[in-house]
């Protein structure tokens, strides 16, 4: 590393990681001694390679210039590959390094427009909440696998199909589908929304005798997990229609109760 190009020297835990003054490069090789991981590992896979053709595309940056290595010394990384390293490599770096390129920013009055993939964010906050549990000698919830298993197909372009597959739907999924066509809500929020729909699906399901098929896990809050109800669409309909007739849901371009 060339001493007379200004750097940020960010500490993570007793590690100095060096970021470009001028472009907000980070220096990968320390990230991954940090977290005992491999740059080299991280390169090769699809997580990696689908990654860098987005970042390539949405900035105008060729893909061979989002990484600079340095004979001898190891990378440097673009911001924006550089998060999705710390992602890849666990919560706590990621979360540190999504921090520095924040910081960085603001210095440089850039507002933060970090092409990411929330699907990927999620699947990634559920790997990492895996591995908290399993290091501090918790037991992972049972059905914790059907949540990851859910959102890998959701990334590959295949929205929820496992679930689909089993006529099984969570009500975030059917709300946002619904507003694609038209619908909206009375609710101060769309998060209360999908709270009333689930209560309200949940009623139904006792009211007809029948029980959730399975639970999905997921994030809730920043360490804690929350069970998430499975139902068939034709229930969730049906919440809806109940939402409506309590004035909390319309549909724009129809009467109320339509």
């Amino acid at each position: 590393m060339a001493s007379s190009v200004p750097m940020r020297l960010n500490d993570f835990q007793g590690f100095t990681i060096p970021q470009r003054e001028e472009d907000g490069y980070f220096y990968v090789t320390p990230m991954a001694q940090a977290v005992g991981k491999r740059w080299n590992d991280y390169t090769r896979t699809q997580q990696y390679n689908e990654y860098i053709q987005v970042v390539a595309s949405k900035t105008g940056i060729p893909a061979n210039e989002l990484i600079q290595a340095v004979t001898g010394h190891g990378s440097w990384a673009h911001p924006y590959i550089a998060v999705d390293f710390a992602s890849w490599c666990n919560a706590h770096l990621k979360y540190f390094i999504y921090q520095c390129f924040e910081d960085w920013l603001k210095s440089k009055h850039i507002p933060a427009s970090i092409p990411i993939d929330p699907v990927r964010e999620k699947i990634a906050n559920l790997q990492a909440l895996a591995d908290l549990c399993r290091a501090t000698g918790r037991k992972v919830a049972a059905n914790f696998d059907l949540a990851i298993e859910a959102l890998t197909g959701e990334a590959a372009g295949l929205p929820i199909q496992t679930l689909k597959e089993r006529d099984l739907h969570y009500a975030e999924h059917f709300w946002s589908e619904k507003r694609k066509d038209g619908w909206r809500t009375h609710y101060a929020t769309q998060k209360i929304m999908i709270v009333e729909l689930g209560k309200a699906a949940s009623q139904i399901m006792r009211e007809r005798g029948l029980t959730r098929v399975e639970n999905m896990q997921t994030i809730h809050g920043i360490n804690r997990m929350a069970d998430v109800g499975l139902y068939p669409w034709e229930i969730l309909e049906e919440a809806l229609r109940r939402l409506v007739a309590r004035t909390k849901a319309y549909r724009l371009d129809k009467a109320l109760g339509e």
